[in-house]
């Protein structure tokens, strides 16, 4: 990459996709892409990556209920001024006798955590796009570095609060977010893993590692839900203190991570900053940006020279996803998916509403649901995808297309299922069936990656996860919003008004997959 014609020649080599070129002008040759592309040692990258997401989201989960179980002890002595002790032994359980289950209290907490994913959500909002495509310029290691760092100061942050509550208002947790500011927010990092992980396999392999990285997260998610009840029942403190000590092992793991431009010479002034032909400059081409850079004259290389080229980086970034319309549409249905399937954080209140069921009994419902994930993606979608890839006439995007079409069909089921059950058995019926179709987000992440160029899988990735960070921070209000309306209606059938709405957006996802994948499935077929 030292010359502009080298760069050139780098453009016809790309990953072999049927629709990437359908909106280009000019489309480059196809050629066969190879396996682990960028040189990374396979399994000790993949091994880290699942390493990494396991003990940070373990961190991340074990933390939830402990943080707001000290939050409401904060509010409820600041509430009565100390004249109430609140005893470790007091539990949420115990609601009829506990003073801090008052409305105001209640309304108080709920504001706090309210305005801290609000504010949470603004760095990820304005960063994520720089950020991805400062991945192409320090490179991989580097940035998911910066983005668990500050995910760890962030942290950090709230437990000095929350410990000196005497001291600080509670408030000042809202200021956490500010860490965020550096790498731009655990968006930022996750997506960053799924493009480490892209390009350490070859094509056929990716789907297989979407579903890995998924179940360690829904390992962390059982194990760190497990953990927290356990250690909460000596000390809310406890697991919270826990929380951060995972938090900074796992992102320590990121500094074994393989850097795939560490090695790379920084290219000439005149091939960076050349102000012809724009087409001529490939989006990434100061992959080799570092400490050690130097201008061909032996001098450091100018800040306003790194900062025309990250414009032109962004600009050219831009214009590929403005380009590329089949990218575009699956970044919509990535949004439908997420805001569907966020439907399921509300079924806990909905049971033990609607068929009366105490939050102890219901939350059982949620191990159900992880286990069902679990056994889908290490299970059954693995036997489904190998026995499609035993076909000679299916290639690596129609089996994805095939097995997102059903994954999505499993979710529209068994949303529809939960929203009209009237049984128990009918429920839990539902609940299984949603949850078989949870691996349509790792199949879609594996069908984006077929329609865009590997120099572009930094940008897309992190729209990507900034699309499902923007799905989580409305999804919450929408359906409680909508549990409001059917409460007030006063049926039972309208108590699954949410789950109705949730299935409506799946219905509409299933249509889009469908019209869209026509084309992933007759683009397979001509390359038979």
């Amino acid at each position: 990459m030292s010359t502009k014609k080298h760069d050139k020649q780098s453009k016809a080599v790309v990953e072999e996709r049927p629709l990437l070129v359908e909106n280009e002008i000019e489309a480059p040759p196809i050629s066969k892409p190879k396996a682990n592309p960028t040189g990374y040692h396979i399994v000790p990258t993949l091994t880290l990556l699942y390493l990494l997401i396991l003990i940070v989201d373990f961190g991340g989960v074990l933390q939830v209920a402990p943080a707001t179980n000290i939050y409401e002890r904060i509010l409820c002595q600041k509430f009565y001024e100390g004249t109430i002790p609140l005893d470790e032994s007091l539990t949420p359980q115990n609601t009829q006798s506990n003073p801090c289950k008052i409305a105001p209290i209640q309304q108080e907490l709920a504001l706090l955590n309210g305005i801290q994913s609000l504010i949470g959500f603004l760095p990820t909002l304005f960063l994520t796009i720089p950020y991805g495509v400062l991945v192409n310029v320090y490179g991989r290691r580097l940035i998911i570095c910066l983005a668990l760092l500050g995910l760890c100061l962030q942290f950090t942050w709230i437990v000095i609060v929350v410990w000196f509550s005497e001291i600080f208002p509670i408030r000042l947790i809202w200021l956490s977010s500010a860490f965020c500011i550096i790498g731009g927010g655990p968006s930022v990092g996750l997506s960053v893993v799924y493009v480490m992980a892209v390009e350490a396999v070859s094509e056929e392999s990716r789907a297989k590692v979407f579903f890995r990285l998924d179940a360690a997260r829904l390992i962390a998610v059982v194990t760190g839900t497990a953990c927290s009840s356990l250690m909460m029942q000596k000390s809310p403190w406890l697991p919270l203190f826990v929380a951060l000590g995972a938090l900074y092992i796992g992102s320590s793991v990121a500094l074994f991570l393989p850097d795939t431009v560490a090695d790379k010479k920084f290219p000439t002034l005149d091939s960076i900053v050349d102000d012809g032909d724009e087409d001529d400059f490939v989006p990434g081409a100061i992959d080799g940006l570092g400490p050690n850079i130097e201008t061909p004259s032996g001098g450091p290389i100018f800040k306003q020279t790194v900062l025309q080229v990250f414009r032109k980086d962004l600009r050219v970034s831009i214009h590929a996803m403005s380009q590329n319309g089949v990218a575009l549409v699956i970044l919509v249905m990535a949004l439908l998916s997420t805001l569907a399937g966020r439907s399921s954080s509300l079924v806990l209140i909905y049971v033990a509403k609607r068929f009366k069921w105490s939050f102890a009994k219901a939350n059982l419902l949620s191990s159900l649901r992880a286990i069902i994930n679990l056994i889908m993606i290490l299970g059954f979608v693995p036997i489904a995808t190998h026995y499609l890839d035993s076909r000679p006439k299916i290639v690596v995007s129609t089996r994805d297309t095939y097995l997102a079409r059903a994954s999505c069909f499993l979710c529209m089921v068994g949303t529809f299922g939960i929203a009209l059950a009237s049984t128990t058995p009918l429920l839990i019926l539902g609940v299984v069936i949603s949850a078989s179709g949870f691996a349509f987000d790792a199949l879609i992440r594996s069908l984006l990656t077929s329609v865009i160029t590997p120099r572009d899988l930094p940008i897309f990735f992190t729209i990507m996860s900034l699309v499902a960070h923007f799905g989580d921070s409305t999804s919450g209000p929408l359906y409680s919003g909508l549990f409001s309306v059917g409460l007030e209606l006063h049926s039972k059938f309208w108590l699954g008004l949410p789950f109705l709405a949730a299935a409506g957006l799946y219905v509409v996802l299933n249509v889009v997959l469908w019209v869209v994948s026509r084309r992933f499935v007759k683009s397979g077929k001509e390359r038979e």
